[in-house]
């Protein structure tokens, strides 16, 4: 099973390293990172909490952060991941995740490479098909990824028990409610359930849009979601 491209990096003044067809691993501690093997040290991988069985997993430039990252998505075991470097695809795969209840969780992964094909100009989660079973076809974290992805960039503020956030600190505390959260089985549901309103006071959250409009969180993050589903590639 193959996952989606969440974030690509194009045009970047690095050259895409020659990794063997069987590709390299690396094991990495939650919360750590450490350079991809094959890659002169040019390329790192990043971990945060490993939790339900995925982690949220970085693939960048290393020391670059004024940089895009190759690959920004959760990550499950299992799941073949592509990414693009300079019209390379490569994959990344999380061979093995392990919780221990005192010590450190880490995970294996490996990356490795896929014959070379020109980079689309934008990267996007959802097919060219706009159809509803389409967009059911990709996997639930790559989707939701892909949804708080596109509230990072979008300007928006966001208004949580009348405090102002930015986008980006609105993301980091909805992936936090969706890792203490029971499994959430596709981005509607992530919206209704964690998204729309505080779990503690059931208060709506706000969007303060960059035009100075304002309306309820969940509404505004739906019609994010459809629009993304029907966008298809850009």
């Amino acid at each position: 099973m193959s996952g989606l491209v969440l974030l690509y990096a194009a045009g970047l003044l690095l050259a895409a390293p020659s990794l063997p067809p069987e590709g390299v691993t690396v094991q990495i501690v939650q919360r750590h990172g450490a350079p991809v093997p094959g890659t002169d040290g040019a390329w790192e991988i990043r971990l945060d909490d490993i939790t339900r069985g995925q982690v949220f997993t970085v693939v960048a430039p290393t020391g670059q952060s004024a940089l895009p990252p190759f690959f920004a998505a959760s990550v499950q075991p299992d799941v073949d991941y592509p990414f693009m470097v300079e019209g390379h695809r490569y994959f990344l795969r999380a061979e093995k995740m392990v919780n221990y209840l005192i010590g450190d969780d880490f995970a294996v992964l490996r990356v490795r490479p896929d014959v070379a094909v020109a980079a689309p100009s934008a990267p996007s989660a959802w097919p060219a098909s706009a159809s509803p079973s389409a967009a059911a076809t990709v996997p639930v974290t790559v989707s939701i990824e892909t949804l708080l992805d596109d509230l990072s960039h979008s300007g928006a503020t966001f208004i949580r028990e009348g405090t102002r956030y930015d986008a980006r600190a609105a993301v980091d505390h909805l992936r936090q409610k969706w890792a203490h959260a029971p499994e959430i089985h596709d981005p509607a549901e992530f919206i209704s359930k964690l998204a729309s309103r505080s779990s503690m006071t059931g208060n709506p959250y706000r969007i303060l849009l960059p035009d100075g409009t304002s309306q309820d969180a969940g509404p505004w993050l739906l019609s994010r979601l459809k629009a993304l589903q029907q966008a298809g590639p850009r």
